[in-house]
Formats: structure tokens, sequence, C-alpha cells
């Protein structure tokens, strides 16, 4: 067995350890985003499809619930499935932050929600994202009209 010799900067005491641990326990693993009943009515699949509604706006609404727990992120949605929860799950959505090197999420329903009641959507971390202001997006993501860039001189 081979022993290594430790220097005092390398002994943690117990408060950096207590400052570490909170560090780790303010950010979400996962967390639930609720829909009522007439924001899921107008984006819920139609029959027969396998897509949240086009024209519906789902994304916008997604990442506004979203922003309520983890403001700061702007989401961008690669893709969804809607299933017919015989495997396991009814809804499933990938999403990442354009944020340069912040999370990436999936947002997933387990089962269909019962006709007029709200529909729960599970958000699960599944790459750390981190604090921020909505102004550090990376170079170039902007694709709102409402945003002008101007050339430099």
């Amino acid at each position: 067995m081979e022993l290594k010799k430790t220097n005092e900067s390398d002994i943690l005491d117990d408060s950096m350890l207590s400052k570490q641990s909170e560090v780790k326990d303010q950010f979400l693993q996962e967390f639930t985003v609720i829909l009522e009943y007439m924001e899921w009515k107008k984006i819920r699949p139609l029959k027969g499809t396998h897509t949240l509604e086009k024209e519906s706006g789902w994304p916008s609404l997604l990442a506004e619930k979203f922003n309520q727990t983890i403001p700061g992120c702007v989401l961008s949605f690669k893709n969804h499935t809607v299933y017919n929860g015989s495997r396991g799950g009814y809804f499933m959505a990938n999403a990442h932050c354009k944020h340069e090197d912040c999370g990436a999420f999936v947002f997933s329903m387990r089962k269909k929600p019962p006709k007029h009641t709200s529909a729960q959507i599970l958000v699960s971390v599944t790459h750390p994202y981190k604090r921020h202001s909505r102004m550090a997006i990376k170079k170039g993501d902007f694709k709102d009209s409402s945003v002008k860039r101007h050339k430099k001189s």
C-alpha cells in the first residue's frame, strides 16, 4: 500500500465541507411543472398524433413554467413525442439551455392527464445547469426577430 503525503491545504475542514454541500443542495435534480387545465387543453395532442399541437406555442409555455423554478435559462427544445402510454410514459421532450455550458433537461409525463384536470410534467436535470441572467446567451443564438444586432464599425 502506498502512502501519500498530504499538505495542510489538502485537508478540508468541516466548515468547507458544509459550504460545498450547501451549494450542491441549491441545484435541483428534478421538479414538477404544473399546467392548468386550459393551458394543457391548448397544447395537448390531437387524437392519433404523436406530437403536441404545432401552433399552440407549447415550447414557450413550458419554458415560462420552467423559469418559475429555474430563472434565467433560455430553453431550446430539440424533440418531443407523445406516446400511447402503454410503454411506461405518455409525453417526453428534450431541452437544453442556450447559455454556454449550461444544463440539459427532460420533460416527461407518465400518464395522460384525466379530463378537466391540470397536467403535471416532471422535469429531470440530465446535465448540470448554472445560475445566470438572461443576458449571457452565447453569441449567435438569438433567433428572436425583436432583437436587432448591430455590426461593429
